[in-house]
């Protein structure tokens, strides 16, 4: 390998993406960026890509090779999982961690819809009263290994708006992912008990470590379409709302494009 070449890997192409775009000019001509996809991993892994990039980069780890990783952190920060020295986690629970910020919801309603009425600060708080929620359960589903299929269900029908307020179907989500699990329906009053226990233990946890960025963009897509503003321009529209200014201040992230970047800082 070139002894200038730096390489960064990541989950997908949404990754390599955002990472393309956010460097701009300041990308150093010696750096590459790859998606985990672009190797040939045939050993056993679990965890879809993140799975795959966890297991590449501890396989190379060894070899101290001018190669990173950036990751979604998912639980980690949580549940104290080790992670090798050459992965840097998403700053949030996830990358769409990012844009779930007040100057990106008021872009989205203010350019995107065109809309005076909703209050960017509201709309956050419906969205984290529900996604809140669902994390503990995502969590308490990865601390007892259940395996509730969050991906199969979608969570669109158990959530209902009412004017500029959401709710969740909480019992009826539940027992959908339990069938899905194989998991007895005699269990929900138990992981029911759990989940609440879990929520009270986890009160003083940031929240950014339990967002999931899916079931942000889901209450989003229920809470802001409209006739004119389809549920389809929702995360378009919330990705779009990023800046480099917005980006700025988020450690693992800048750690990310200064291994990445130039040696001389341009001005976006």
């Amino acid at each position: 390998m070139d002894s200038r070449r730096k390489e960064l890997y990541v989950e997908g192409r949404r990754d390599r993406l955002f990472f393309n775009w956010l460097l701009g000019e300041n990308r150093h001509p010696d750096t590459v960026i790859h998606e985990i996809d672009s190797v040939g991993i045939e050993a056993p892994h679990e965890g879809g890509n993140r799975g795959k990039l966890f297991f590449f980069a501890q396989a190379i780890a060894p070899h101290k090779l001018a190669v990173r990783c950036f990751a979604d952190a998912d639980f980690d920060r949580i549940l104290n999982r080790q992670c090798p020295d050459n992965i840097w986690l998403t700053d949030s629970r996830d990358l769409e961690g990012y844009f779930l910020q007040v100057a990106c919801i008021e872009k989205v309603l203010r350019l995107a819809m065109a809309c005076e009425r909703l209050n960017p600060e509201s709309v956050l708080s419906e969205v984290r009263g529900v996604a809140r929620q669902l994390g503990v359960l995502r969590l308490l589903s990865a601390q007892r290994n259940l395996k509730l299929p969050f991906q199969e269900r979608p969570l669109k029908p158990y959530v209902k708006r009412s004017k500029d307020r959401v709710a969740l179907d909480f019992d009826s989500y539940l027992q959908s992912l339990l069938q899905g699990a194989k998991i007895s329906l005699k269990e929900l009053g138990k992981i029911k008990s759990d989940h609440l226990a879990l929520v009270e233990a986890t009160n003083g946890v940031d929240e950014r470590q339990l967002l999931h960025g899916k079931d942000c963009l889901a209450v989003l897509c229920v809470l802001l379409k409209t006739d004119e503003f389809k549920e389809t321009a929702v995360e378009p529209s919330c990705w779009a709302s990023l800046d480099r200014e917005v980006l700025k201040g988020f450690p693992n992230l800048e750690a990310a494009l200064a291994y990445l970047g130039s040696t001389k800082t341009k001005q976006p």
